[in-house]
């Protein structure tokens, strides 16, 4: 199709430009996370060219599939024709013995041992476990996971561990430990940060205490804590939003899109992008208290009683787990929506 770069490699460049021709910015946006935030650099890594490859976003491989072969048929036809070719043998065979060898990180050390500090420092100034990281962070704790293999993983539990401690004993010996300087105007700062960051038009992110310091601007040398920084955790804490809160943002967001027009219920919580019950309840919730889905959200919620720490519209009610803990149960049941009269 012409992109090809040498012998065996692909023009990336031209294939990204191609796609961008055929389905428009527009929706590329739209369908791929990574492309509306314009982080593209490794948009093609899962196609298994380097050593580096890491497993693609399923909703990429689609589209590059879509654009590559048209229809299924094609598809079909190409990987018959491929397989009459021979057997293939993969670039670097692994040992089942030596899958979760530490030695299998040798070529991703830097980058494995960057996000395990990385989230080692949130774990232990947020007071998370792995399974709330795996919740909150799942990208860092994926490409931990995928690099570092289970060593990666066992690290990670071993540094949180190990320096959890070690910040324990220093906040007993820091008692007389001197507020920095600059604390109240870097708690200033966070609350700019906030406002500026709830007031972002398009697809809403949760905003948790690691966005709020990784996008204001005084970027402290360390992880700003309760003891030498009381104001700036202090307005963290105050300013994140619950994972509910976001769950109200983004289905508000999904409705906004739709404003107006007869649409299902089920195309809003599917362009929502959330898991599928909570945030069918959050709509459900929504819809109840006759909320106005126009910008700035956060006014519309507040109005209605919905602040950051939110607990959601049916706290007490247990959801299936879902990604990594999902269990399938053979049991189907059909969805009725919460009774909210009186709730708002």
């Amino acid at each position: 199709m012409g992109f090809r770069w040498g012998k065996e490699k692909v023009d990336r460049k031209s294939l990204k430009a191609a796609m961008e021709s055929h389905y428009s910015p527009t929706l590329l946006a739209r369908l791929d996370r990574a492309y509306a935030t314009a982080k593209t650099k490794n948009w093609f890594n899962f196609l298994g060219l380097t050593k580096e490859a890491i497993e693609g976003p399923f909703n990429r491989n689609l589209l590059l599939a879509n654009y590559l072969f048209q229809d299924a048929e094609a598809f079909l036809a190409k990987l018959a024709e491929i397989e009459t070719q021979g057997p293939f043998v993969a670039a670097v065979e692994i040992s089942p013995h030596d899958m979760h060898s530490p030695s299998q990180m040798n070529r991703t050390t830097n980058g494995v041992n960057v996000l395990i500090e990385r989230l080692t420092s949130i774990a232990i100034a947020e007071n998370l476990e792995i399974s709330d990281l795996w919740r909150d962070y799942y990208g860092a704790m994926k490409r931990i996971a995928v690099s570092g293999s289970k060593a990666g993983i066992e690290a990670l539990k071993k540094a949180i561990e190990q320096n959890g401690m070690k910040s324990a004993k220093k906040h007993g010996r820091s008692s007389a430990k001197k507020v920095h300087p600059k604390d109240a105007d870097w708690a200033e700062e966070i609350k700019k940060t906030a406002s500026r960051l709830f007031s972002e038009p398009g697809r809403p992110t949760r905003i948790s205490i690691a966005s709020l310091v990784r996008n204001t601007k005084f970027q402290p040398a360390t992880w700003p804590d309760a003891i030498s920084f009381p104001l700036t955790r202090a307005a963290c804490a105050t300013l994140q939003e619950s994972q509910w809160h976001f769950y109200a943002r983004r289905v508000m967001w999904a409705m906004a899109r739709y404003h107006g027009k007869a649409v299902a219920r089920s195309l809003i919580t599917e362009d929502a992008g959330l898991e599928h019950h909570r945030a069918t309840d959050v709509y459900h919730y929504l819809v109840s208290s006759a909320i106005v889905p126009i910008a700035p959200f956060v006014k519309q919620l507040e109005a209605k009683g919905i602040a950051r720490d939110w607990s959601g519209p049916c706290p007490e009610k247990v959801y299936r787990k879902a990604g990594r803990g999902y269990q399938k149960t053979g049991v189907i049941t059909a969805y009725a929506p919460p009774d909210f009269t009186g709730k708002t």
